[in-house]
C-alpha cells in the first residue's frame, strides 16, 4: 500500500527510521545507536552486544523486512527507491512535523449522496462529527 501510495501521488508513511529505509536502499551505512532504543529491556540487551560484528535489528528481523521489500517492490518502487534514495527516502523517514486536521480532511473525498436526500442529511451530520474529531485529536 505503501508504494502505491507514492507511486501515485499520494502521502508516503513518514514514519520510518532512516537507517531502514537506508537499508532498504542498499545502502549499508548505519548510524543508530543503542540510545535510540526506547525500550528500557530490549535498550540494556543490545548494550551488551552493540559490539557485535553483525547487526542484529537486521538478522533478527530479516525475514520481515523481506517481506516489506517485496510489498515495495509493487509498480517498482523499491527499484526507485534504491537508485534514487535521496530523492524517496524523505517520504518514507520519520518526521517530527505533525499532520494535521486539515490535512487529514483533505486526504478522504466523501461521496455523498444527491442533496436534498435523507442519506445526505445523515451524512452532513457525520462529516460534522468528523470535522470535531480530528479537531479534537489535533488538539491533543
Amino acid at each position: 500500500m505503501i508504494a502505491v501510495s507514492v507511486v501515485h501521488g499520494g502521502p508516503g508513511p513518514h514514519f520510518l527510521s532512516e537507517d531502514l529505509v537506508r537499508y532498504l536502499a542498499g545502502q549499508p551505512s548505519f548510524k543508530a545507536t543503542v540510545n535510540l532504543i526506547t525500550d528500557e529491556e530490549v535498550g540494556k540487551a543490545l548494550e551488551e552486544i552493540e559490539n557485535a560484528a553483525s547487526w542484529y535489528i537486521i538478522g533478527r528481523n530479516s525475514s520481515v523486512i523481506d517481506r516489506f521489500k517485496e510489498g515495495l517492490s509493487a509498480l517498482q518502487f523499491l527499484n526507485a527507491l534504491q537508485q534514487h534514495p535521496t530523492l524517496l527516502a524523505p517520504v518514507l523517514c520519520h518526521s517530527e512535523k505533525r499532520l494535521t486536521a486539515l490535512e487529514l480532511e483533505r486526504l478522504f473525498k466523501p461521496d455523498l449522496s444527491p442533496p436534498g436526500s435523507n442519506r445526505r442529511l445523515g451524512e452532513s451530520q457525520t462529516l460534522g462529527y468528523w470535522a470535531d474529531y480530528l479537531l479534537d485529536c489535533e488538539g491533543l
